[in-house]
């Protein structure tokens, strides 16, 4: 049943499922992360990792099939592998199981920015290909022709709506609460994270799956992000040290694939359930703003609006954040505005960029900053930020411009390893100019 809103209920983070490629292996054949543990791993270690996942990455995790037990008939025919393996993964590591939550009591808000675009094109390649026509219909197999275009149509309409990933999600888990279907580009993590929280604030539901998935396959969707030199220049002839948050050399952002789901719970109920020793961080409120000015930032302004509204809803103004995970994708000016924003209103914490270590996510990036940031929370730790040699910006002449990149904290030297954050702020950047900012703070009960 719908409570009445409680503005003061406490949400809590209780499980997280992380699923993205391992190329950091001497080969550009990738391996797979799979799970908090191994990416947390692999963080601490210095290792940086991006590029596309194999195929059917889902049988890496539970080998996920109509047929499988773990999964019985709940499993769509069409469903999200990515989406719906990270989403599992999240539900057992918040020690969930189906009979833990009312369906109707529990949510899904996972995004992917460019969606299923491979299949989009896949499908109008079948049809462009064909004219839908009588003739097409009395071919040879004139069953099995209509069959076909029939799939192709379908897959065309559904694989076009945004809501796709959330139901797909949802029929695997059972769930049959509040569906939230954002596209806020890059920012769509970051968005489903703070209205996930509120939609348990608000009554609406007690638990909550929210994140982003993004699987690049489409060629075109690529071609138009090197079209517009987004990429980094140097990433054909040193991979590894490519994308370089905050460094002078950074040249563009590196594409990779990964899927990142947040499970978020009311905490009377995770108290009830037993299940307190689950909570990785209690989240807290967040702010949001836009930038229309066009495909990137105009300025630091919506950047400070948001990060300024997340800490005043937070109550934490006067003493702001110990740890920011910026969104900072390697651009070249994209890094100096949020730099800019976080230079104004908290320059004394430390900056942990992950893209650094794990290239962009897109969708999934700002909900993998989550994790991050909670694990950062609840260890203790912050990891060391790698491939960055010198802050600031080259200019044209071979100089380098300090900039406000240069009057920020990263977490390097005496700042890595030997803090203890209290309190965390992610940023989430979307290239129709979302911003979107949120705090996580330590547990305690």
């Amino acid at each position: 049943m719908t409570e009445a809103p409680n503005f003061d209920k406490r949400v809590v983070i209780t499980g997280c499922g992380y699923i993205g490629a391992d190329a950091n292996n001497g080969t550009r054949i990738p391996n797979v992360i799979i799970g908090v543990d191994d990416l947390w791993d692999k963080l601490i270690s210095g290792h940086t990792t991006y590029y596309f996942l194999p195929d059917h990455i889902c049988k890496k995790v539970y080998n996920f099939s109509p047929d499988d037990p773990h999964v019985g008939s709940a499993l769509p025919e069409d469903f999200d592998p990515l989406a719906t393996a990270t989403a599992w993964l999240a539900m057992e590591n918040a020690g969930l199981s189906q009979h833990l939550f009312n369906p109707y009591e529990t949510g899904v808000a996972i995004s992917s920015s460019s969606g299923p675009i491979d299949l989009i094109e896949e499908a109008l390649t079948y049809l462009l290909d064909r004219e839908l026509s009588s003739e097409v219909l009395i071919a040879e197999n004139p069953k099995q022709k209509v069959t076909n275009l029939k799939k192709a149509l379908m897959a065309l309409v559904r694989n076009g709506l945004a809501g796709e990933t959330v139901r797909v999600v949802a029929k695997t888990l059972g769930v049959n609460g509040i569906p939230l279907s954002i596209n806020a580009a890059c920012a769509s993590s970051a968005a489903n994270l703070m209205i996930g929280a509120d939609t348990i604030r608000n009554g609406h539901a007690e638990v909550m799956f929210v994140g982003g998935t993004e699987s690049m396959r489409s060629k075109a969707w690529l071609e138009a992000f090197r079209f517009g030199r987004l990429f980094a220049e140097n990433g054909n002839n040193n991979p590894s040290v490519a994308s370089r948050a905050g460094d002078a050399d950074r040249s563009g952002l590196v594409p990779a694939e990964m899927s990142a789901v947040l499970v978020l719970e009311d905490l009377d109920k995770v108290r009830k359930d037993g299940r307190e020793d689950k909570i990785l961080a209690e989240v807290l409120q967040g702010g949001a703003a836009q930038d229309p000015g066009g495909v990137v930032l105009v300025d630091h302004t919506a950047i400070k609006h948001a990060m300024r509204t997340a800490l005043r809803r937070s109550q934490l103004l006067t003493s702001g954040t110990d740890l920011i995970i910026p969104h900072m994708p390697s651009t070249i000016h994209g890094d100096e505005i949020e730099a800019h924003a976080i230079s104004i209103i908290n320059p004394n914490a430390t900056i942990y960029a992950l893209k650094s270590n794990l290239g962009h996510g897109f969708a999934s990036a700002a909900g993998t900053n989550a994790i991050v940031a909670g694990r950062c929370l609840r260890e203790g730790i912050i990891p060391q930020q790698v491939n960055l040699f010198i802050q600031g910006t080259r200019l044209d002449d071979g100089n380098v411009e300090p900039g406000k990149l240069a009057e920020v904290i990263f977490a390097r030297d005496s700042h890595s390893g030997k803090r203890d954050p209290q309190v965390a702020q992610i940023n989430g950047i979307g290239m129709q100019g979302e911003v979107f900012s949120i705090n996580l703070k330590k547990y305690e009960s």
